[in-house]
């Protein structure tokens, strides 16, 4: 039986709880930069229970003038900062490889980033100083709506896209992480933290350790999310290391790869996932799953099939057949496409799972006969699908 996390269920049920805006009737909005004339200024003239809203456009290292100690931009805690059009789309921050861009210390769940593409972080520096590119987060538990973190990279250090430290169980929803790379952890590292990861597709990261997401110490719930494309010595989709045991529900893990060990997730240091009703397919390199000794993983209501290393092997040998795990074609849409949903006529939709609930990120989005072939495509025509 696998693990069901409360936290898991409960973040999931009321998302829309968690993700409700921060009002307060004595309230100042402040506009950048017809107010003030840049972010970290809008930012510093704010206080807790403020927002910040920042006109559509793209803003940079150069045009924003002298950056703060540790990033382009350092948040305050309780500040809503907030792109104009709430979209990732519509506020570009481009940190033109000078360094990182959004830092946040010690900002509590009030604190609020909603409708910002965060791209151009680039740190050398090894261990935790050169950790987190796009955003690093330190003892900090803000709510990240809408935003995609897009080449961003790392080198000797974790998170790319994002890095999460020192107990920071933010919640990330409806992000983006695309083309991020890291030595682990090429889209989100998280050490000692367990941030909520909804409704998040991951496409195109790379790291020698955990291609999309790695975890050190930390448990994140990850719900509704899509793997694509993601590549990793070990870990092409998801590393779990030193007593993680995140919870996985809905997941689609598609066309990642791994050098190593497991394609899509793999487990070392006592750690044991817990997966429901995810789909792992179509890995080019790497079985489905791997493990070293000390670690486990447990499945249930899952699809793996097609990894060309191995489905219900290592780690996970034995639980095909049981569980209602099976192994065939999800008959997903088009992932080339950008199209992670199933045909109607999947085995991975509830009509015909073998648990009577949809396998999968994503429910029907095509019509049956309609999907894609699984074939590899460029990482260019991915990246041109979500700017």
């Amino acid at each position: 039986m696998v693990r069901t996390s409360l936290r898991a269920c409960l973040t999931l049920i009321c998302r829309a709880v968690l993700l409700a805006a921060p009002t307060s009737s004595h309230a100042t909005t402040i506009h950048v930069p017809s107010e003030q004339p840049t972010i970290q200024a809008g930012i510093d003239a704010a206080s807790a229970g403020d927002t910040v809203i920042v006109a559509s456009g793209t803003y940079t290292w150069t045009g924003e003038g002298s950056a703060g100690f540790f990033a382009l931009i350092e948040m305050e805690s309780g500040v809503f900062l907030r792109g104009e059009t709430g979209e990732a789309n519509g506020v570009t921050i481009d940190g033109e490889d000078q360094g990182r861009v959004i830092y946040c210390l010690n900002c509590d769940s009030t604190t609020r980033i909603e409708g910002f593409t965060i791209t151009g972080g680039r740190l050398t520096a090894a261990g935790w100083p050169g950790s987190g590119a796009g955003m690093k987060l330190e003892n900090s538990t803000p709510t990240v709506l809408r935003c995609a973190f897009v080449a961003n990279t790392t080198v000797n250090a974790g998170g790319g896209g994002v890095y999460c430290l020192s107990s920071s169980d933010a919640v990330f929803s409806l992000c983006t992480f695309s083309g991020n790379s890291a030595s682990y952890g090429g889209g989100l590292g998280c050490s000692s933290s367990s941030p909520e990861i909804l409704e998040c597709t991951f496409l195109g990261n790379s790291a020698d350790h955990g291609g999309a997401i790695s975890c050190h110490d930390s448990s994140p719930p990850i719900g509704f999310t899509v793997f694509y494309q993601n590549s990793a010595t070990a870990g092409g989709g998801l590393q779990c290391d030193t007593s993680s045991s995140p919870d996985l529900m809905r997941c689609t893990f598609s066309d990642n790869s791994a050098g190593y060990l497991g394609s899509g997730i793999y487990c070392m240091g006592s750690s044991s996932p817990a997966l429901q009703r995810t789909i792992i397919a179509g890995a080019p390199h790497g079985c489905a799953v791997a493990c070293d000794a000390t670690s486990a993983a447990a499945l249930d209501c899952c699809d793996v099939y097609g990894n060309l290393d191995g489905d219900w092997i290592d780690c996970i040998a034995g639980q095909a057949g049981s569980g209602n795990n099976i192994s065939l074609d999800p008959l997903l849409c088009d992932p080339p496409g950008g199209n992670f949903g199933v045909a109607p006529d999947s085995p991975c939709y509830e009509t015909a799972s073998p648990c009577g609930f949809t396998i999968g990120a994503l429910d029907i989005s095509c019509t049956s006969g309609e999907q894609a072939p699984a074939e590899r495509t460029t990482w260019s025509t991915i990246k041109a699908l979500y700017r």
